[in-house]
């Protein structure tokens, strides 16, 4: 029989830190656990990157820079240390085995790594909606929620309001323009997926 538990957080929605207990979140999107026993936590409503570790919460990376007229957090782009980083709307993430993350920045409409040593960079986009294919800056995304990436390096993320599959490397980018390359005819129709994993 399965017992379910809340890991962290509350039922109120907020940013603190802390006792896991204590902590709280806005909107979660994904989680993911790594090797080494932390879940990494995509904090969407807070613009946030969390950690859940040993009964402990704390911010990866992101930043709080204040609230909207409606009293929302404010979300940023920008690259830099993980103390300095912005985020907007992060929702999937991924780990490539190496101590690197990557996150599905879906309001920056772009692809972010967070290095081992927290350095936060953008992999690919440029924070303008688009389907443009391309290398880093020059390569265009509408709103990604997920993104994977395999034992080569090679990525894929899908598109949050269109039904597109991106594949590319940090210097490439190979789009499948709204079908997945598989044989399976009920795979290869498929609409509107949400989530995706690769298998090495």
């Amino acid at each position: 029989m399965f017992e379910i538990r809340t890991l962290a957080g509350q039922s109120e929605w907020g940013h603190a830190n802390g006792a896991a207990s204590a902590s709280t979140f806005f909107h979660p999107r994904s989680l993911l656990e790594l090797s080494d026993g932390r879940v990494v936590v995509s904090d969407s409503g807070n613009n946030m990157i969390r950690v859940v570790k040993a009964g402990q919460v704390s911010t990866l990376t992101g930043l709080y820079i204040g609230d909207d007229s409606a009293g929302l957090p404010l979300g940023s782009n920008k690259d830099g240390q993980s103390s300095e980083a912005g985020f907007n709307l992060p929702m999937g993430v991924a780990a490539d085995g190496q101590g690197a993350i990557y996150v599905a920045d879906s309001g920056n409409h772009s692809i972010r790594k967070i290095a081992k040593d927290g350095t936060v960079t953008t992999l690919a986009g440029n924070g303008n909606i688009g389907q443009t294919d391309g290398k880093g800056a020059n390569a265009a995304f509408y709103s990604p929620s997920d993104v994977a990436v395999d034992a080569k390096a090679t990525f894929m993320s899908r598109t949050r309001l269109t039904t597109l599959f991106e594949n590319f490397r940090p210097t490439e980018r190979y789009p499948s323009h709204g079908h997945v390359h598989s044989s399976d005819r009920i795979f290869s129709r498929s609409r509107r997926i949400c989530g995706r994993l690769c298998d090495g």
